[in-house]
C-alpha cells in the first residue's frame, strides 16, 4: 500500500498558493520512528516507511508518503490510516497555508489559526 498525501490547491474556500511545513526535526524523526515501529507490531507489517516533507510544498505535490506491506491488504490499509492519524497527532510538524489572496494561516490538526 502506497499513500501520497497531495497538497490541495484550496482550503476553506480560499485558493492555496503553497504550503510551508516546519518541524522540530530531532523530535519529529524520533516520533516518526516510534509510530513506524508501533505500526509494524500492531498490524504485522513486513515493511513500513514514512516520509514527511519540510519546507515549501506546491499544490499537486506530495507532502507525506506512507508505504506499508503485509501479507494481507487489510493490515496495510489499516496501518496506513492509523499512521496518518498518529502522525498528525504526535509528530511536531506544523503547516502554514499560504493563500493567493488572503493572509497566511497556521493549521493545527483539524483547526486553523488566523483564517
Amino acid at each position: 500500500m502506497v499513500f501520497e498525501g497531495i497538497a490541495r490547491d484550496n482550503s476553506m474556500g480560499k485558493q492555496v498558493a503553497e504550503l510551508s511545513f516546519s518541524a522540530y526535526e530531532p523530535m519529529a524523526i524520533s516520533q516518526l520512528e516510534a509510530i513506524r515501529v508501533e505500526a509494524i507490531e500492531k498490524f504485522s507489517l513486513d515493511v513500513c516507511f514514512i516520509h514527511h516533507r519540510i519546507g515549501v510544498v506546491a499544490p499537486g505535490e506530495a507532502a507525506v508518503v506512507i508505504v506499508c506491506a503485509s501479507k494481507h491488504r487489510a493490515e496495510s490499509l489499516g496501518a496506513t490510516a492509523w499512521l496518518l492519524d498518529e502522525l498528525k497527532e504526535r509528530v511536531p510538524i506544523w503547516k502554514q497555508e499560504i493563500y493567493a489572496s488572503a493572509p497566511p494561516a497556521w493549521v493545527e490538526g483539524k483547526f486553523c489559526v488566523g483564517r
